[in-house]
């Protein structure tokens, strides 16, 4: 996320609630609630883009440990 000059990460696992992880981020860096809904539809698109991204991985290799 960029906050002006200043860029911030924000690490999500696999349990991480989206909303609330963009409700703690939104206040411990004193933002307007307004971009609440949009971080936390971005949150939830990059949880669920990264999970179907392991589950290929996962899938690929149990793929090819049949095949050894």
């Amino acid at each position: 996320m960029n906050l002006g000059e200043t860029k911030t990460r924000i690490a999500l696992f696999e349990q991480s609630n989206p909303e609330k992880v963009a409700q703690k981020f939104v206040r411990d860096h004193q933002l307007d609630d307004n971009i609440l809904e949009n971080l936390t539809n971005l949150l939830k698109e990059q949880l669920a883009s990264a999970l179907t991204n392991i589950n290929e991985v996962e899938e690929h290799s149990d793929d090819n440990n049949g095949h050894n």
